[in-house]
């Protein structure tokens, strides 16, 4: 504390205490001129004004004995002459560190120690006084900056503490948690510091290697991420698609993997099996493949041939045709004259026309004309061709008139129309082919074609009766007459036809 500080203390003292006794006593306040030697602090550190007190006289020369009480901001006389430090009484003021806290100090311990709580300034210590308080303060110094060496709580400053301490830290957040932005060590958690940032990041192995467990990005490996994991992942296109070169589990794509790559295969149900939709080529199953498909195909031989063992819609083909039980039309004309015939063609054969004689123009006489049915292929197409068949009995008695009625090539008996009474009288004799259809489902299926009637035989007489079919899908294969010197009644005996695979 200065010299000036003490003495402009005192005097301001000195003052108030006169202003209040002059207010208690009724008197008039202080003047600038005391009675008493006086003395004026400069509190701006100009030269302020003097005063000189009278003393006594003690017969010497009055110089002598004048103090001079006017100091400069330095504690030194305005004047040069000696100057002596007072008290707000006036009295000579007690040096800091005389052991007597005087009222211009704080403290006073009597040593110049600046370690203890009272240093050589007679000031209380305190942190940011610039001295450091032995066992109290790490260090102080005397500034209000943190982020220095020495905190403003006059500790040192150390990663943890929660102050940053500049050029030496990068964070300080007070704790010792290694997972949060700040490490215990003081460093902006970053990736590749080997230390996982909580919420951030899922690992951190410390390199910026790509094909081990954990990236350079510090995110676990993982199938899609485009990043090859040796010895883990055959490949590894950063997507999910299944349908380009490397699949979504990050193996390449192959026939057989049960993941279809787009633009290179048609198909891949995951095994080797070639009966069903998808072939162990990853082609889709077509008939004509050479593979016959479980519950869709029937055969597969392979070749585009329609009419060999296996047609070009995979189903078996006919081989043979077959000749069934049928049944009869009826009989028109006299049924209760004459002889009752039922004639059948050989086995395997039908009727496809008749002969006869006529006399005086009705039918004296008849015999069935049978071929042979025969599967037959055209133009990679089945057809049902005939072949020369075995002659029936003729029925009847003789006639004047002989005529011949035969179905075109390839057609067959099916049904007749006419009149009779007491006999027949004329008869029109209908053929049809024998037709082969496939269907969608590669079906095979017989059926008769559009019927042809041929030319009528015998003349007008008797009832006429309408056209007379075998059932449907049934062809002629029997004569049935009853004849006695002439033909009484005619009627036909059927066979069902369908097809031998």
């Amino acid at each position: 504390m200065s010299l000036v500080y003490v003495l402009a203390r005192g005097a301001v003292l000195s003052a108030c205490a006169a202003l209040l006794a002059g207010c208690l006593n009724g008197t008039p306040g202080l003047t600038s001129e005391p009675a008493t030697a006086t003395s004026a602090a400069a509190s701006t550190g100009d030269d302020p004004p003097q005063t000189t007190g009278n003393v006594p006289s003690t017969g010497e020369d009055p110089t002598i004995g004048e103090v001079t009480t006017d100091v400069s901001a330095t504690g030194e006389s305005s004047t040069g002459t000696a100057t002596t430090a007072t008290t707000a009484t006036g009295e000579p003021a007690t040096p800091c560190g005389d052991g007597v806290v005087d009222e211009s100090e704080f403290c006073d311990d009597g040593d110049d120690n600046d370690g203890d709580e009272c240093p050589a300034s007679c000031e209380h210590a305190f942190c940011g006084d610039g001295y450091v308080w032995t066992g109290i303060e790490d260090c102080d110094d005397g500034n209000k900056i943190n982020d220095d060496a020495c905190t403003n709580a006059c500790t040192m400053a150390v990663c943890g503490d929660g102050v940053t301490h500049v050029d030496v830290e990068d964070c300080d957040d007070g704790n010792d948690i290694d997972t949060d932005f700040c490490t215990s060590a003081c460093a902006t958690a970053r990736c590749g510091d080997e230390i996982v940032l909580q919420g951030v990041e899922a690992c951190d192995d410390g390199n910026q290697d790509d094909g081990d467990g954990c990236t350079s990005l510090c995110k676990a490996a993982a199938c899609g991420d485009g990043l090859l994991q040796i010895g883990t992942e055959a490949c590894d296109d950063g997507n999910q698609d299944d349908g380009d070169g490397c699949t979504s589990l990050c193996e390449p794509a192959i026939c057989g993997d049960g993941v279809l790559h787009v633009g290179v295969e048609d198909c891949d149900d995951g095994n080797s099996k070639n009966i069903d939709g998808c072939l162990n080529d990853c082609t889709t199953a077509i008939c004509g493949d050479g593979f016959v498909q479980k519950d869709v195909e029937q055969c597969d031989d392979g070749n585009e041939v329609n009419t060999d063992t296996c047609s070009k819609q995979c189903a078996p083909t006919p081989k043979t045709l077959i000749l069934g039980a049928g049944q009869a039309t009826p009989q028109f004309g006299g049924l209760n004259l004459g002889t009752a015939y039922n004639d059948n063609c050989l086995a395997g054969q039908v009727l496809t026309g008749f002969t006869g004689t006529l006399k005086v123009g009705a039918h004296a006489a008849l015999k069935g004309v049978c071929a042979l049915p025969m599967l037959a292929v055209v133009d990679d197409a089945f057809v049902v061709k005939t072949g020369p068949g075995a002659a029936l009995p003729q029925r009847g008695g003789a006639g004047d008139t002989p005529w011949v009625r035969n179905c075109p090539a390839g057609q067959m008996l099916v049904g007749f129309s006419g009149s009779a009474g007491t006999g027949v009288n004329q008869l029109t004799f209908g053929c049809a082919p024998l037709e082969i259809t496939e269907a969608g489902d590669g079906t095979f299926s017989i059926g008769l074609g559009i019927l042809t009637p041929l030319m009528v035989v015998g003349a007008v007489g008797g009832m006429p009766f309408a056209q007379t079919n075998c059932p449907m899908g049934q062809v002629a294969a029997a004569q049935r007459l009853r004849a006695s010197a002439v033909i009484t009644a005619f009627g036909l005996g059927c066979s069902a036809v369908s097809l031998g695979f």
